[in-house]
């Protein structure tokens, strides 16, 4: 079992900020189906130090609330072409002594960059966080791919998925 989160920040992008921040809140979901969420644990910085590369636009948290996986998927990186552009990125921190360390164990680079490709718009974290997936909208490229890490590698993925409707 694992958690997904989609955060939405349409709003965010007009704003003038150093630095958007990822609010984590513990949600409870009882039987009742009623939602009731705690005061936040605690915030973390866009590691990335820049705005509007949309860092928190998905979230996904292991089955223990230990292992966080955060999505930035207008991150500006190099691309296959050599160009600089938004490609994404995504980043893996672990929670340390109740809270979650503001630098991140591991910053997981899209394998195969291509411009506009939203690299970390959609993830998911295994419930043990031994296994990441992360979606590539495609960009320029034109093809929606999703990579399979093993958060030991990932540097190479082990699998990567490609959309068979191209």
């Amino acid at each position: 079992m694992f958690w997904v989160l989609r955060l939405h920040q349409p709003t965010m992008r007009n704003l003038d900020l150093k630095s958007l921040v990822v609010i984590l809140f513990c949600i409870v979901i009882p039987m009742t189906s009623a939602y009731a969420a705690s005061a936040p644990t605690n915030t973390l910085l866009n590691p990335n130090g820049t705005n509007f590369d949309d860092f928190g636009a998905a979230v996904a948290l292991s089955n223990d609330g230990n292992t966080l996986l955060i999505g930035a998927p207008e991150t500006i990186t190099t691309t296959v072409s050599g160009g600089v552009a938004q490609v994404g990125r995504a980043y893996l921190f672990a929670r340390k002594d109740g809270n979650f360390d503001q630098h991140p164990i591991l910053v997981v680079n899209d394998p195969e960059p291509f411009q506009l490709d939203e690299f970390g718009a959609n993830l998911v974290l295994s419930g043990d966080a031994s296994t990441l997936l992360v979606a590539a909208s495609g960009g320029n490229s034109g093809v929606p791919r999703v990579y399979v890490f093993d958060v030991h590698n990932v540097t190479a993925p082990l699998a990567m998925l490609e959309d068979p409707d191209g």
